[in-house]
């Protein structure tokens, strides 16, 4: 409900208020119910908290502006072409199934967990951009959370 810059103001100072609160429990929920799953097999659980973080190569994408203001959106933002990332994010997921393969685990989950994290980060992206003008680097550590939640789930 805020306008832009307050927006951008309260993503700066660190205080959540009860949209984002609420927001991160369904996350933290839906990451631990995941993890639950996985306690058989943590090797699993590292593996896909590391592939959550190629999501950065789509928030960093070249097209997508970071918002006023300076700390991390700055130096970040648009500094990945647009074939570099789409190349990385599928050779990454290629990866992660081949390893979760070798894990003996579904490995095509893995590629569905891609599928619905490039769903999840673009509409995110579409809706930053809109709202406040370009990413922030607190959507930088939400895309990762939010595909690791993806991961997790699906697998």
């Amino acid at each position: 409900s805020y306008d832009r810059e307050r927006s951008l103001d309260v993503m700066k100072s660190g205080s959540v208020g009860p949209a984002g609160a609420a927001a991160l429990i369904v996350v933290l929920g839906l990451q631990a119910v995941g993890f639950g799953d996985l306690v058989a097999c943590p090797l699993a659980a590292v593996l896909l908290v590391c592939l959550s973080r190629a999501v950065l190569a789509l928030t960093c994408i070249r097209g997508v502006p970071a918002a006023d203001g300076d700390g991390l959106r700055a130096p970040f933002a648009e500094c990945v072409p647009a074939s570099l990332a789409i190349a990385y994010w599928l050779g990454i997921a290629v990866l992660g199934a081949v390893a979760l393969g070798a894990l003996d685990l579904p490995w095509r989950h893995v590629l569905a967990g891609f599928g619905i994290a490039t769903l999840v980060i673009a509409l995110v992206l579409r809706r930053a951009t809109s709202r406040l003008g370009g990413v922030t680097g607190d959507l930088f550590g939400a895309g990762i959370e939010l595909m690791l939640a993806a991961l997790l789930i699906t697998l």
